[in-house]
C-alpha cells in the first residue's frame, strides 16, 4: 500500500482534481461541471497510451496509482462514516393516521 506521509502535499492537487471530477448523486453532475459548465479537459493526455517521453510516462503511471489509492481511501472513509451514522438509526414503520413528531 502507498504510504508516504512526507509527500502528501505533492499529491493534494490530484485529490482535489479527483473529488471535483467525480459524479455527485445530489447534483447529478461533477462539481467541476457545475462550476464551469463543461467537463474538464485533460490536455489531450491519455494515460492508457504509451508515451514517448519516459518521465511523463512515469508520472502518468504514478498518477494513476495515487488516484486509485485516493479513490480507495475515500470510499473506505465513506463506508466508515455510513457505519457510524447507521449505528444511531432505527428502522421504523408508520401506518396511516399515526401521530409523529417532526423536528424541522
Amino acid at each position: 500500500m502507498f504510504r508516504s506521509p512526507s509527500k502528501w502535499s505533492q499529491w493534494l492537487h490530484l485529490a482535489e482534481f479527483w473529488y471535483n471530477t467525480c459524479y455527485h448523486t445530489a447534483t447529478n453532475h461533477t462539481p467541476f461541471e457545475i462550476l464551469y459548465g463543461h467537463a474538464p479537459r485533460h490536455f489531450g493526455i491519455n494515460p492508457e497510451q504509451d508515451c514517448v517521453i519516459a518521465e511523463l510516462d512515469d508520472w502518468l503511471t504514478q498518477r494513476q496509482t495515487v488516484t486509485a489509492l485516493l479513490q480507495q481511501q475515500l470510499l473506505r472513509a465513506q463506508q466508515r462514516m455510513k457505519l457510524q451514522a447507521d449505528k444511531k438509526r432505527t428502522e421504523r414503520q408508520f401506518a396511516v393516521c399515526d401521530l409523529v413528531w417532526l423536528k424541522l
